[in-house]
């Protein structure tokens, strides 16, 4: 029978683990006690059950062409325009990125549980924004990160975070994956799925999974997933009304409100078209629905192409557009389109380069590499 101390104990942890970040830092000063519980990693994990996909990692580039990062709340937003204001009242993330830096020695490997993998230069940096940690990660796994696409996951099974690079439009070249845990670097041969990048940074993480569009050998779009845990690869089906003819402007595969989306840029006779589309059932093709199509003129691209970031309670897509370098939202039911960020368009202020959604968590960066320690 548990002691009334005990519970009492339990109910403290669990009310603990449901509050910010921010919250639990200042609640270290309340006691020892609580300060050593925070700490645990066993506490870390709890928090991170609880946590919520709602925070927006924000890329801007100084006048100087310096590179910071800061962080916006999702969650409570009322209005696109609360980002900005989010935004501006955030603290600058300098350990992620010491020193100077222009935008294009920048490069994200991935995300996962609050964890952001970063490239800067010849340098990579594991980085938890919520918690200000950062590591610099061993200069002979550098070899590892040639190419463009990869993507970083957590790997249960083994308590371990692993990176994985698909390779680009070689079929016969390997899968290549890195525990950062171990710092054992291997390859796999024989998967035959090669990534067709599109307006994908990173790979997409779902259900333990990465997912990404490749070409099949009938030249129609095929949708991939390998598994963090197993290293197996496997497929999902796609809407036959999707466009799967292998002749769009760019593609690609991400998450939105926790369901896998994928979306196609393509043209027609006048005009450039942006589908979007969401699986809401996992691995059910019927479950597949569209959740909008945006349309330019053809010869305008005042707004396409886009890349999805996050979708609001009320149905307002946050995205990336490229032409312009900004965060806008567009909701589908007055397809309006309104600019979240930069805040003003002179050219002289800081830019907007991108934005990123995470999960706000306890999870340092120094636990993950056990190699460094």
């Amino acid at each position: 029978m548990e002691t009334p101390m005990h519970i009492q104990e339990e109910i403290v942890m669990d009310m603990l683990s449901r509050l910010t970040v921010k919250s639990l830092f200042r609640f270290k000063c309340v006691s020892n006690s609580w300060k050593a519980l925070i700490c645990e990693p066993s506490f870390k994990k709890q928090h991170l059950n609880h946590a919520k996909n709602d925070k927006l990692l924000v890329l801007r580039i100084a006048k100087d062409s310096n590179v910071f990062f800061y962080c916006s709340s999702l969650l409570t937003t009322t209005t696109p325009h609360q980002i900005v204001r989010d935004v501006q009242e955030s603290v600058c993330v300098p350990q992620c990125v010491p020193g100077y830096y222009d935008i294009y020695n920048y490069h994200l490997y991935g995300n996962c549980n609050g964890l952001f993998l970063i490239g800067i230069k010849h340098k990579r940096f594991l980085c938890n924004p919520s918690t200000r940690e950062s590591i610099l990660l061993p200069s002979h796994w550098d070899k590892f990160f040639h190419g463009y696409i990869h993507g970083m996951g957590y790997d249960p099974t083994s308590d371990d975070y692993k990176v994985v690079h698909i390779p680009e439009e070689d079929e016969k070249a390997p899968t290549e994956i890195l525990s950062l845990k171990t710092g054992s670097w291997r390859k796999i041969y024989g998967g035959d799925c090669s990534l067709q990048s599109g307006n994908m940074e990173c790979l997409t993480l779902l259900r333990g999974s990465f997912h990404w569009l490749t070409y099949s050998v009938d030249s129609m779009f095929s949708l991939i997933s390998f598994n963090i845990s197993n290293e197996v690869f496997g497929g999902l089906p796609l809407s036959k009304e999707m466009p799967l003819l292998c002749d769009t402007i760019e593609q690609g595969v991400t998450v939105l409100s926790g369901m896998l989306s994928v979306n196609f840029l393509y043209e027609e006779e006048d005009a450039t078209v942006f589908d979007l589309w969401v699986m809401k059932e996992y691995g059910m093709e019927e479950s597949w629905t569209k959740l909008f199509t945006m349309r330019d003129s053809r010869d305008a691209y005042e707004v396409l192409p886009v890349v999805p970031k996050y979708i609001f309670a009320d149905g307002e897509l946050l995205f990336r557009s490229d032409r312009r370098i900004v965060l806008k939202t567009f909701k589908k039911s007055d397809k309006r389109s309104n600019l979240v960020v930069p805040l003003t368009t002179d050219e002289d202020t800081d830019t907007t380069r991108d934005g990123f959604v995470y999960t706000e968590t306890l999870i340092s960066p120094k636990d993950c590499v056990i190699a460094l320690n």
